[in-house]
């Protein structure tokens, strides 16, 4: 009876692990989903016509060119530097960091402003790449999942 009830709780400490990281991979990959959407809803929103980011942007008149990035340039430096200095960066670094020094807790609100910041920014024509916001907002959901549940790094 004993060896069972001792096995039984060897597979629940195994299995408990598992299941967890199944459902923060499905969350996090729910998430660059939901970012690549937000992503095309803000080329819709900021560049008129049809088809790829280039194609609008080469048919844009030259003042859409300047006007776009430069007020998306605005509104995003606001937000990094009154609202959540913690999503400047490219995500990965940032997730490090996070780790080494702040025991693996990254804010909540960190995955839907780093979304909509990089949505922004992405679709307004800047230099930025997918990959370190995805990042990063899955990382947020495995933090928020992580601390909700009372586990430690």
């Amino acid at each position: 009876m004993f060896k069972l009830r001792s096995q039984r709780q060897s597979l629940k400490s195994i299995l408990s692990p598992i299941v967890l990281a199944l459902v923060i991979g499905v969350l996090a990959g729910l998430g660059a989903v939901l970012f690549k959407s937000l992503l095309l809803l803000c080329i819709d929103l900021l560049w008129s016509g049809d088809g790829a980011f280039c194609h609008r942007f080469a048919l844009a008149p030259w003042y859409l060119k300047l006007a776009v990035p430069c007020l998306a340039g605005l509104v995003v430096g606001v937000i990094l530097t009154w609202m959540a200095p913690e999503l400047r960066g490219p995500g990965v670094p940032e997730v490090m960091e996070a780790m080494a020094l702040y025991e693996g807790r990254i804010r909540g609100r960190v995955a839907l402003l780093k979304s909509a910041v990089t949505a922004v920014m992405i679709s307004a024509g800047g230099s930025l790449g997918r990959e370190g916001p995805i990042v990063q907002i899955g990382s947020s959901i495995g933090s928020a999942i992580t601390s909700f549940l009372g586990f430690s790094t």
